[in-house]
């Protein structure tokens, strides 16, 4: 385990929700989220108005409904000279906490900006077109915390994209509400960094993710703020006084998130499939450091005789589609799932665990979970849904030992055939550490602020990918409790005097079940194949390894003497690569293959240093 692949959920969760705006067609959007997250269904009347507003409004405020609460705000010069601004911010009620209407006209306004600037029709938008370099890149949208401000009233400095200074406390604080006092020293030139962005957007939020946005315009002649809180939620000051409250930047400032959030979806959606790879491949060269070049030869197909095949024989894929280069992106590996070649009764099969593409067409049929295609039908599905394949060997001894225990591996497909892809326990496999696996910008204290928010917002908590799904059920497993919200596991991590980094970063153990059930991905199922035929050590956890573990491991054959009679006189045959590419548009390699002995609890605590370089960090026995 390296990294956490599933980056910052609300950036993912972001890039969702434009998926289909450049058509106006938003309803699939919110069919989107409710199928998939288990959103209820959006409400886009008005918000409910604030018993303090009217009297705020008396006393010369101006208002303004936020995507995340009411701001009243205020501007006057005191005795000194000095502008300040006093925004008032009072939360949306419990059962309304986002404003779908103002996401909704964000994303709409936000796609019609994208579409004039790739068409070069910018005009006299200057805000546009300074922006046009800053947008057309992937994930550059999400948030980056920048400072953490402590209850005890200390002053912390921090810079942002457009400022050298900001100086932030709290000068009340207790638990009924809080102001914040923010100043900015304007007389500095602002940072290269600024240009294009309208207003600089920031956010303060606790770890239980009830964010505050402020607006700062460059230049605008305003250097303080007062941040009026007029209530905290539910166990809010408790995580304030535990870890405090993060000031977070959108670095593209509010056009330039919206616009980098629409643009980041062509990695999952839009054009033809030849681009769409190219956009990947591009992704895998910017954010993974591989650079993935297109094959001399990509109309090569290569499916090889049965007879040159065998059990326990591994095919690694990476299918440029968003979702494996994330995952690269996350663990930085190169492949993004992995299947296994298994007889059974006599039939040569591929069996793998996989789930549906949540974005765009379907290229792979149901049924879904841990499955078995026959050998000949697999490799038609393959070709059709454009994998990037390698087949790669045990080595000669434990080839050997998989064929002895074959049984043993083929009990353990039957007995867990049909069990759920691994979505419970997908993000644990990655979280090795509390700090050291989260790919920038992400943040521990970010990750649970949007894991919180994204759980609020569902109303259907057994949907494939609500919170409920993908963390509550792993987080129940690790303290013990039977919680169906993130805010019942926050009261336990409260009691514990936990974090969430610390909760989740406890090792998952195979014995764990999710609804009685094995929940396996697809590096994991196919580790447990081989743990179940005594391949890799039975102390190693398969559920804490990740499909770049998968072909580090030193379990395999490391010459070509096995080959495939058509892998042998490929025109990509090169006797140094161990392994053989059997079709894909782009050449897939596989770095540092078969390099790392197995040792017991095996990745269970691997430092990385959040990506790019991908450095495996040492742990005295784990890593």
């Amino acid at each position: 385990m390296k990294l956490l692949q599933w980056t910052l959920l609300a950036a993912v969760l972001a890039a969702a929700c434009c998926a289909t705006t450049h058509a106006n067609d938003l309803a699939d959007v919110w069919k989107f989220l409710e199928v998939n997250f288990g959103f209820a269904s959006p409400d886009f009347s008005p918000m409910p108005w604030p018993t303090e507003g009217t009297e705020l409004l008396k006393q010369g405020y101006e208002h303004d409904e936020g995507l995340f609460h009411h701001s009243f705000t205020k501007t006057h010069t005191t005795t000194d000279g000095e502008a300040v601004e006093r925004q008032v911010v009072v939360p949306y009620p419990d059962e309304r906490l986002l404003n779908w209407r103002v996401l909704r006209d964000a994303l709409l306004l936000g796609s019609e900006r994208l579409e004039r600037l790739r068409s070069e029709t910018v005009g006299d938008d200057e805000v546009l077109s300074q922006l046009k370099e800053k947008v057309m890149g992937y994930f550059d949208f999400m948030p980056r915390q920048l400072a953490t401000i402590p209850v005890d009233k200390s002053v912390v400095t921090f810079a942002s994209p457009c400022y050298r200074e900001y100086r932030a406390w709290f000068a009340e604080i207790d638990p009924t509400g809080g102001v914040l006092n923010v100043t900015v020293n304007q007389s500095e030139p602002y940072r290269a960094d600024c240009v294009g962005i309208d207003k600089e957007l920031l956010s303060f939020a606790s770890s239980l993710g009830y964010p505050k946005v402020h607006l700062v315009t460059p230049h605008d002649g305003v250097s303080s703020f007062h941040i009026v809180l007029v209530s905290w939620a539910k166990d809010e000051y408790a995580f304030l006084q535990q870890s405090g409250m993060h000031v977070s930047v959108w670095p593209l400032g509010v056009a330039g998130t919206v616009l980098s959030a629409i643009n980041t979806t062509e990695l999952f959606v839009g054009g033809d499939v030849a681009a769409l790879e190219a956009r990947n491949a591009g992704f895998m060269g910017e954010r993974v450091n591989y650079t993935m070049r297109r094959r001399a030869h990509p109309d090569l197909f290569i499916q090889p005789d049965e007879s040159e095949v065998r059990s326990g024989d591994i095919l690694h894929v990476m299918r440029l589609d968003g979702l494996d280069p994330l995952i690269g992106w996350g663990t930085g590996g190169h492949t993004g799932h992995d299947t296994m070649i298994l007889e059974l009764d006599g039939v040569l099969h591929v069996v793998e665990s996989t789930a549906a593409n949540p974005f765009g067409r379907v290229y792979w049929p149901p049924p879904y979970g841990v499955i078995a295609t026959e050998y000949n039908q697999w490799f038609k599905q393959a070709r059709g849904a454009a994998y990037n394949l390698v087949l790669s060997r045990l080595s000669d001894q434990l080839s050997t030992k998989f064929s002895e225990n074959v049984d043993q591996a083929v009990a353990f497909f039957n007995a867990t055939r049909g069990s759920p892809y691994g979505f419970h326990n997908f993000i644990f496999s990655f979280f090795d550490t509390a700090w050291y696996n989260l790919p920038f910008p992400v943040t521990p204290y970010l990750f649970h602020a949007a894991a919180n928010l994204a759980d609020r917002l569902a109303d259907n908590r057994g949907a494939t990918m609500s919170i409920y799904s993908l963390l509550t059920q792993g987080l129940n497993h690790r303290l013990n409790v039977t919680c169906l919200t993130m805010e019942c596991v926050n009261e336990e991590l409260l009691r514990r005097g936990m974090t969430f980094a610390d909760a989740a970063a406890a090792p998952e153990q195979d014995e764990y079940r999710y609804d009685g059930q094995h929940s396996m991905v697809c590096d994991v199922f196919i580790f447990s194949m081989l743990k179940a035929a005594g391949v890799v050590l039975p102390s190693i956890q398969a559920t804490e390894q990740t499909p770049k573990d998968l072909y580090q491991v030193d379990i395999y054959n490391k010459t070509t003497d096995w080959f495939p009679a058509a892998c042998a006189a490929s025109p990509d045959y090169d006797k140094a690569t161990p392994y053989c590419q059997l079709m894909g548009d782009y050449t897939l390699t596989l770095d540092n293959f078969s390099t790392i002995a197995q040792y017991p609890m095996m990745n269970e605590h691997c430092y990385s240093d959040a990506f790019q370089s991908y450095w495996r960090g040492p742990h005295p026995i784990t890593c």
